[in-house]
């Protein structure tokens, strides 16, 4: 059975999220010890390579993504525009995967299809993403972000939930919208690049858990000072930012206010 990860996304029984909330509220002590655990031989990625199948995207987000994840990780990133990954009517997967009465697409058979398709052949080891507008959803959740396959290094994340509108920043402000879309899919693509490099572990900072936009959108957009070192030994964090600090007391950042933060 391969690995799989799914990106964030609601469950339909909101009584998952209440146990989740009683059952597995990180404690100090639980942050302490995720400090000591770390997953050893995490495995460097030589590439990160982006397709771009989504029409939500313009060049200048692109660009940006590209850039912040080139200041973030020490592998190469390529960012390549994709039309026929498209989740089009034309396109035989995405016609299998749509769901008439949800009006969603199943992101395992998705990510299937893409694995099959972007398998990568040669020695190099890539970690590849592929972007699309569709609404992704997958067992038990409402929706979700996104799903990996965490063995073949290959992942599927949507825009669809990303957007700005209809919220307070509309896409019609390009300054604010691009920079809101930007920074929740950097968090997105970071997070999924740390996890396929084997930093399956850790739940602190920005590799969290995010159940809507609201909890994505207060994510920071960091990795804890124990997460950076890990990915730093192994030559894979290069990081523009300082690490942050955990409150050894609380388990939250020092710089931050401390919140709950859940175990899935």
């Amino acid at each position: 059975m391969r690995a799989r990860q799914t990106g964030g996304g609601s469950a339909i029984n909101g009584i998952l999220a209440l146990l989740s909330a009683s059952i597995f509220v990180v404690t100090a002590v639980e942050a302490g010890l995720a400090a000591e655990i770390q997953n050893p031989g995490l495995l460097k990625p030589e590439r990160i390579r982006i397709f771009n199948a989504s029409t939500s995207l313009s060049a200048e987000e692109l660009a940006d993504i590209e850039a912040r994840l080139e200041c973030r990780f020490s592998a190469e990133v390529e960012v390549l525009e994709s039309p026929r990954l498209r989740m089009s009517q034309a396109n035989p997967t995405a016609q299998r995967a749509y769901s008439r009465t949800r009006r969603q697409y199943r992101a395992g058979l998705v990510l299937d299809d893409l694995v099959g398709r972007l398998e990568n052949a040669d020695s190099t080891v890539t970690f590849q993403f592929v972007l699309v507008d569709a609404d992704l959803f997958d067992g038990p959740y409402n929706f979700l972000f996104g799903m990996s396959d965490l063995s073949k290094f290959i992942g599927v994340y949507s825009t669809y939930r990303l957007l700005p509108s209809p919220g307070p920043i509309k896409r019609s402000d390009p300054i604010q919208s691009r920079g809101l879309l930007v920074e929740r899919l950097v968090k997105l693509l970071s997070k999924n690049t740390a996890k396929m490099a084997g930093l399956t572990r850790s739940k602190q900072c920005i590799m969290r858990w995010p159940n809507s936009v609201g909890d994505l959108d207060r994510i920071p957009n960091y990795f804890c000072e124990s997460d950076a070192a890990a990915l730093k030994a192994a030559e894979i964090l290069i990081a523009c930012e300082a690490p942050i600090a955990l409150d050894a007391d609380r388990g939250a950042p020092l710089q931050m206010t401390s919140g709950a933060a859940f175990h899935r």
